[in-house]
């Protein structure tokens, strides 16, 4: 339990940073970043897999990893279900992503329907630590959930219990 308050200490101290988001400082014009973002989110999935991914979930998932890639994560909260920004606030949210490594690109490589109102769509993520430099990557395995027609992120994280927390 005390780790845990250190590590979430250290979150809420990372994110005092200042982050493009936050500060509006970025280089270059708004077309060559979107151009870059773009560029460094490649879909490769199979013509069974794009089947299986209705047009507006491939919207909000794009939206969704554009705005990872950017580090926007008050947006991307706007993405989580109803019951994820119920039990979690933006604050938590954002104190828990603010810290993380920087992502340079995104592969979405399959998608696995569960049901009619849950997708799974698995991306490669490849990043790099904020301080090091080391480079890793980890595949995403992100649910979505189809709530009365709109498509919603579900967030997950086997280390936290979600009912009020935030």
């Amino acid at each position: 339990m005390k780790k845990f308050f250190i590590l979430l200490l250290f979150g809420m101290l990372a994110a005092c940073v200042s982050t493009p988001e936050n500060t509006g400082n970025q280089s270059g014009s708004i077309a060559d970043q979107a151009d870059k973002v773009t560029a460094n989110i490649i879909w490769q999935l199979t013509s069974a897999d794009e089947a299986k991914l209705p047009t507006a979930l491939k919207a909000r998932v794009s939206l969704y990893l554009r705005q990872y890639y950017q580090r926007q994560w008050g947006k991307n909260y706007l993405l989580q279900t109803p019951k994820n920004r119920k039990e979690f606030s933006e604050r938590a949210y954002r104190v828990y992503y603010t810290g993380g490594w920087q992502v340079y690109k995104m592969q979405v490589k399959s998608v696995t329907k569960k049901s009619q109102k849950y997708i799974q769509v698995n991306t490669l993520i490849y990043m790099r630590h904020p301080v090091s430099g080391k480079e890793n990557r980890v595949m995403m395995k992100d649910r979505w959930k189809n709530i009365d027609g709109q498509w919603y992120h579900e967030f997950y994280d086997p280390f936290i219990k979600l009912q009020s927390f935030g």
